[in-house]
């Protein structure tokens, strides 16, 4: 189960998964950076974890969140700080999750998506 835990349109978004026993805590933030640039910050944590993430499967996630927002600017520049964000509420919704709780009214306007409160 995916729990929203916070939700600033085109700014930041904050997760919490239960996966069975195990659960992590994330974040991803967008910040203007230069004239015509963004920069974004994700942060992840797992509880419990006694290894560490494999070094190249993390540089290849980022390598393709890299790939994927540059892709989007050159079609839509007034949105690229956008993207991140955009694409983590497009794998909510190919995978199904159609509900999160939280107390952020701005997913009451995101398609498809409904807000529980807890």
């Amino acid at each position: 189960m995916m729990e929203c835990v916070e939700f600033e349109p085109a700014r930041a978004i904050g997760w919490l998964i239960h996966d069975g026993p195990v659960e992590m805590h994330g974040r991803m933030t967008v910040e203007p950076e230069g004239q015509d640039g963004s920069a974004l910050t994700i942060s992840v944590d797992i509880p419990g974890m006694v290894n560490p993430l494999d070094p190249l499967v993390v540089a290849e996630s980022l390598r393709r969140i890299k790939e994927l927002i540059e892709s989007e600017r050159l079609r839509r520049p007034c949105r690229a700080a956008q993207v991140g964000l955009e694409r983590g509420l497009a794998v909510m919704q190919r995978r199904g999750i159609a509900r999160v709780m939280t107390f952020d009214r701005a997913f009451d306007d995101v398609p498809g998506i409904t807000r529980l409160v807890g």
